[in-house]
């Protein structure tokens, strides 16, 4: 066994995950290239991270490795929970909500904490569009002959988007909505069933939630995106962009988004 020491902190799950990704064969599935990877405490407090590989490993898998390390954000990966009842039974739900969150509707994001400023949940930009006031608006990469309002807002705990409501009046015809999901550089997201991580060195647009949502008229009772489930835990480093796309000429419409959210708290006591 040959051994490679790295003098940074990781997280040894999502670190091995990583390897495993990048193609190296983990130990004992056939022609594996490592063993695994441990991570220690030393005495003055600085992190040592380890990884095992095979005798014959190449010089070029262990410089796919030391970038992966370098890269590396040591966030854990969720635990596996397979929660019991009061008779040690599992539970069977028909509902998707976690066991250890609340339902939450909001127009609007948290404020996040900057310095000595604390969170505040629902503190936020609001999810909400008014034609009437001309600087919100740009046609800057929008369609001919419509301009975009682009609202971000971010939440300082994970969130479960269950579903979401939009609401509008006098809006023309060809007017929709769009909401997408954004990850900075350096954060984790999932896609088709695998953690990947954004290393483009900038925002990365992993969800579209909403495809151009279509909206004509007076919709004041709401028309709701309706669904069975919710998604993946969307983790609060995590920015939800809402997008509303309506013709030039409109300088009446109003409007404005309510989401479905799991998570796990409402307020910060």
């Amino acid at each position: 066994m040959k051994t490679e020491t790295y003098g940074k902190q990781c997280d040894a799950g999502r670190l091995t995950q990583e390897i495993v990704s990048a193609g190296l064969v983990i130990y004992p599935n056939s022609e594996y290239r490592f063993y695994g990877c441990s991570v220690t405490t030393l005495q003055d407090s600085s992190w040592l991270t380890t990884i095992h590989f095979v005798d014959d490993i190449s010089s070029e898998e262990v410089d796919i490795v030391s970038a992966l390390v370098e890269s590396h954000i040591p966030i854990p990966l969720p635990p596996v929970s397979s929660p019991l009842d009061s008779d040690n039974k599992p539970f069977v739900r028909a509902e998707s909500r976690p066991l250890d969150c609340t339902t939450c509707f909001t127009s609007c994001g948290d404020f996040l904490a900057t310095g000595s400023i604390p969170n505040a949940i629902g503190g936020g930009n609001r999810l909400d569009w008014d034609a009437s006031i001309s600087e919100q608006w740009t046609t800057d990469g929008a369609p001919s002959g419509f301009k975009q309002r682009k609202v971000e807002v971010q939440f300082c705990d994970s969130v479960w988007i269950k579903e979401g409501t939009f609401y509008y009046m006098n809006v023309l015809k060809g007017s929709y909505l769009d909401m997408e999901v954004i990850c900075p550089h350096g954060g984790y997201y999932m896609y088709l069933g695998e953690i990947q991580q954004n290393l483009t060195g900038s925002d990365l647009v992993v969800e579209h939630y909403i495809y151009k949502a279509g909206m004509q008229g007076d919709c004041p009772m709401g028309d709701e995106l309706n669904t069975e489930t919710c998604s993946q835990e969307l983790p609060s480093y995590l920015k939800f962009r809402l997008t509303i796309t309506i013709p030039v000429s409109d300088t009446e419409s109003n409007g404005s988004l309510l989401l479905e959210l799991y998570r796990k708290r409402t307020v910060i006591l």
